[in-house]
């Protein structure tokens, strides 16, 4: 199913329920990238009773493709989306900078977020970030290919932490991955070059060897440590 055709169902759906639908992350970017990148859509209605949300399921399901092509969209209303700043900085500035509106209103022309919350939740994801990669290491383990499937895969979400510690820092934030590392870097004097590689392999630049799979976790998970350590004085 193609965008165009799921917001329209949308609409027919929920007609003036539907007060927005939103286009976030990558996808409404100059990052996007066909291999890698999801639509990712945020959906606010009016009234969001259960009763109202089931009204769309097939249509949804549609959309994602029995082989989950699609992530689910997220959907929310107006109180949500007002009370959760503190809970999710990140998510909804890094919408609010780059977003296209598919559908009905701006949500976030008003919204504003506190530097305090969004230090604690930079802090929060890194150091989660960590404790997860060393699970899947042991789940992953002997599979070399599973853990370089698990580099590439993982490393994407942390792009949304690197924007946010250059907001704390008061820095306006570039509209490209590497651009983003290339500011971190001199704002902060930590070396990211594992993000720059992990890129390259993303974009067809560059291999992951085999036989560099254990190297490159090590590297990517001592940078982590590095930026928490970071994040926790700031």
């Amino acid at each position: 199913m193609k965008l165009e055709q799921f917001v329209a169902g949308l609409q027919k759906i929920y007609g003036a329920n539907l007060s927005s639908v939103v286009l976030y992350g990558s996808a409404a970017g100059p990052d996007f990238q066909q291999k890698y990148s999801d639509y990712n859509l945020l959906v606010i209605l009016r009234d969001l009773d259960p009763r109202e949300l089931a009204r769309s399921a097939r249509l949804c399901q549609k959309w994602m493709g029995w082989r989950r092509k699609n992530p689910p969209p997220v959907f929310v209303d107006q109180e949500y989306l007002q009370n959760s700043r503190d809970v999710f900085p990140i998510e909804f500035l890094d919408m609010k900078e780059t977003h296209q509106i598919l559908r009905g209103e701006d949500p976030f022309l008003e919204m504003n977020v506190s530097k305090e919350h969004l230090r604690l939740q930079c802090e929060s994801e890194l150091k989660g970030k960590i404790l997860a990669l060393r699970e899947a290491i042991l789940r992953a383990h002997p599979s070399r290919r599973r853990i370089q499937t698990l580099i590439l895969r993982s490393s994407s979400s942390l792009f949304a932490v690197f924007r946010g510690f250059l907001r704390l820092l008061g820095e306006p934030v570039p509209p490209t991955k590497r651009e983003v590392l290339t500011k971190l870097n001199a704002k902060t004097h930590l070396d990211t070059a594992i993000f720059e590689k992990i890129l390259n392999v993303r974009e067809g630049k560059q291999k992951l060897k085999r036989s560099q799979v254990l190297d490159w976790m090590a590297e990517y998970l001592t940078t982590l440590k590095k930026i928490a350590r970071v994040a926790d004085s700031l």
